[in-house]
């Protein structure tokens, strides 16, 4: 028998499925009417002999709570005179119970078969699999289905605890998104939802995955979290195995990041995906940072991601719908009822609903904030109203009330990884305010402690992984807003700036004008300041850069890098690139043999020399020269000295067009051909290569190239399968009253 908590539908939710429970048993079409001051009815209809029918749905989790809550109601049902009378409760009830219920309705229940608990409700939706099925809530979290994800292979924590699962059920609302997403999920095998910040991308996409993991039919036996880049993915895909895959913020979190050869990469998985007929995979990002991306990826463009797209738009979202998400979050807040209250008062709430700037996570950010702590209930709804006035100033009223030492420390995390180890921002912190507190700037562990348990959960989550705890952001507009913020106040900049310990904090978040995808392009009065850091760091060097190194079930692990002061001086000239042409010398000296002529970084070598000078080498052109011409291996090395063929080493231009680097081009591309599983990704090298060298031959290698792309093509081809297609249940004629009805359940 099936065992469904119905609390974890809402009051108005409750309501609607015992109306649609009772017509299915009783043949009676009930209307619903609000609840709170309504004088006793929750839905009403007729009998056959035209007498009063009236039903009451009760959402209760203690039968001490709904006997008191029945107590109070006996006058205004005697006001009613009814000739039926039912209750429907989401308690658990004995026969003692029923007959006490019974007693005080004597008059009015007919039978205790008009008495149903949660044991008779359930009884009932053995005989009602349409009514089962629309309300996503009961079967999404039951027992039975959050013990079958238990048993799924989850490869990584997934965002997939199962109280995350309950509570982003919880709160969601079924819309036309879902069924657009789904549509073309199953079409393409793949979708990309994007749509702006906090409008509900993660969100849909996580529903997706429930709702595929549940599904029998389905029988998908993995689910995969894609934690930072497609090589991840590939390294689990199996061939045989029905697996779903998740890439969030898949461009970026809140900028474009340019990444060599990632369009091929994409495309490339995204066909193996719709190849082996067994896997989805599902992608979401920001509108504006895929434009960026369709600019800059000659790939994405060229194979028409578009048509795979599903936009969240909150202009897309019906009135209804804002107006159960708010709802949906309010419910289980915890508020208490003063400030709901204030939100209900004169129809607030239809404020929120309609505002131009309605946005879920600005709801989401202050449910959980508990921001009425920290205003009277006459003055919470201007409170409110002013967060979606000014959307960010919803972590800015937060982050303002924090100590000071919490502040800095958010500051300095902005200046780093998007996740980064927690020794690591001790360790930048503590130097930063060693710098900035002077003489008196020993950080005391105690204090630093009891501020971070100050920003856990609201700001920041401290997680442990398999050796050691990493840091992430709380919610994704933090990192939104604590960029914009750092971006209004240059003393800030100024500041953590002079005081950065490991090299990236000087280019994770800032950039000079020239950089097109920046988040906070400096002004030319703190290079000053930028080449002095970038000399201290680069003489001391230190990374704080992360990878995922563990890819099991149990929650991710991470552990630094091995990062090399090559790549990162390459990473500094490509967010610095108008800072480096005015002031000369800034890098140069640290290129030394031992750091130019090591093998197993040519590739950041070369790059790095595209911007240098070269009187200020200590090693010769020639000798550079030599070194290169002979180590040079891989396509991606011979690329690179191509370019600098035209540029760095032009003297040496002839050595383009000999047979020898001809030769080593050609075993570099049939080197890598042979070791690639779709021969996609080598294409566009191959094109770049023969525009940087006109005269090179390379009609052979486009032709194994072209073979190879023919032969992985041919078992390129997608299949459609049925699903359940979610519609909205109730038909919306007049939003604006059920709005009103379902706002009155919170009084």
């Amino acid at each position: 028998m099936k065992n469904y908590d119905f609390t974890i539908l809402s009051p108005y939710e409750f309501e609607c499925f015992t109306r649609d429970i009772l017509k299915s048993r009783d043949n009676l079409c009930f209307q619903n009417f609000a609840t709170g001051r309504d004088g006793g009815i929750d839905l009403r209809t007729h009998s056959k002999s035209g007498g009063l029918v009236i039903a009451q749905a009760k959402r209760y989790k203690k039968y001490s709570d709904l006997k008191r809550v029945l107590a109070s109601e006996i006058e205004k049902v005697k006001k009613l005179s009814p000739e039926r009378y039912i209750v429907a409760t989401s308690v658990d009830l004995t026969p003692g119970n029923k007959d006490e219920i019974l007693e005080l309705f004597s008059s009015y229940i007919i039978s205790d078969e008009d008495i149903l608990g949660r044991q008779d409700l359930n009884a009932l939706l053995e005989k009602n699999r349409e009514i089962e099925l629309s309300y996503f809530k009961l079967w999404l979290t039951s027992t039975d289905v959050l013990r079958s994800f238990l048993n799924k292979r989850i490869l990584n924590n997934s965002a997939f605890e199962l109280r995350e699962v309950k509570e982003t059920v919880r709160t969601y609302v079924m819309n036309p998104s879902f069924n657009v997403a789904m549509d073309i999920l199953k079409k393409h095998r793949y979708v990309i939802i994007s749509g702006e910040p906090g409008i509900g991308k993660t969100t849909l996409a996580r529903m997706m995955v429930y709702v595929l993991l549940s599904k029998k039919d389905e029988n998908y036996d993995q689910f995969y979290f894609i934690p930072n880049g497609i090589e991840d993915a590939n390294e689990v895909f199996q061939e045989g195995v029905k697996q779903i895959f998740f890439f969030d913020d898949f461009l970026g979190n809140t900028r474009f990041f340019p990444e060599k050869n990632f369009d091929s990469k994409l495309i490339s998985f995204i066909h193996a995906v719709q190849h082996s007929k067994d896997k989805y995979f599902i992608l979401s990002t920001r509108e504006y940072i895929l434009n960026d991306a369709k600019n800059y990826y000659a790939k994405i463009e060229q194979n028409d991601l578009e048509i795979a797209k599903c936009v969240v738009d909150v202009g897309h979202y019906s009135k209804w719908v804002r107006g159960q998400i708010l709802y949906n979050h309010l419910v289980d807040s915890g508020m208490p009822q003063m400030y709901l209250s204030a939100i209900i008062h004169n129809k607030g709430y239809m404020k929120i609903v309609e505002h131009k700037n309605y946005n879920p996570r600005i709801i989401e950010s202050f449910v959980n904030q508990s921001l009425y702590e920290t205003c009277e209930p006459t003055k919470y709804m201007l409170k409110i109203l002013g967060f979606f006035d000014n959307p960010t100033s919803v972590w800015k009223d937060a982050y303002e009330h924090l100590p000071l030492m919490a502040r800095e420390m958010l500051l300095v995390l902005a200046t780093m990884s998007p996740i980064v180890l927690y020794n690591d921002w001790q360790t930048a912190y503590s130097y930063f305010y060693e710098c900035q507190h002077g003489q008196n700037g020993y950080l005391d562990e105690k204090e630093w402690e009891e501020n971070v348990r100050v920003l856990q959960n609201c700001f920041v989550l401290v997680k442990m992984g398999k050796n050691e705890r990493y840091v992430l952001y709380n919610n994704p507009g933090i990192k939104d807003f604590l960029t914009d913020y750092i971006g209004q106040h240059e003393s800030i900049q100024k500041r953590l700036l002079q005081s950065s310990y490991y090299i990236e904090q000087l280019y994770r978040i800032f950039q000079d004008e020239k950089v097109v995808f920046g988040d906070i392009k400096i002004s030319g009065d703190l290079y000053p300041i930028v080449i002095e850091s970038f000399q201290r760091c680069a003489k001391e060097y230190h990374s704080c850069s992360v990878y995922r190194n563990s890819k099991t079930k149990d929650d991710p692990s991470y552990a630094s890098v091995n990062a090399t002061l090559i790549s990162s001086i390459c990473d500094f000239q490509n967010a610095y690139k108008k800072l480096l042409s005015e002031n000369q010398n800034v890098v140069e000296p640290f290129l030394t043999d031992n750091v130019l002529l090591d093998t197993k970084n040519i590739y950041y070598s070369l790059r790095v020399l595209k911007y240098c000078k070269k009187d200020y080498l200590q090693l010769t052109t020639e000798e550079l020269f030599s070194f290169y011409k002979s180590e040079t291996s891989s396509v991606y090395e011979v690329e690179e000295m191509a370019v600098a063929l035209s540029g760095f080493f032009k003297e040496y231009e002839s050595y383009g067009d000999c047979q020898e680097f001809e030769k080593k081009i050609e075993e570099a591309f049939l080197a890598e051909l042979g070791s690639v599983d779709d021969p996609n990704v080598v294409e566009p090298i191959f094109e770049r290569i023969q525009k940087t060298l006109p005269n090179w031959d390379g009609s052979y290698i486009k032709e194994v190239i072209d073979e190879k792309i023919g032969e992985y093509d041919a078992y390129i081809e997608s299949m459609t399968e049925d699903y359940y297609h979610y519609q909205e249940n109730d038909s919306i004629d007049n939003e604006d009253v059920m709005i009103d009805n379902l706002f009155a359940t919170l009084e």
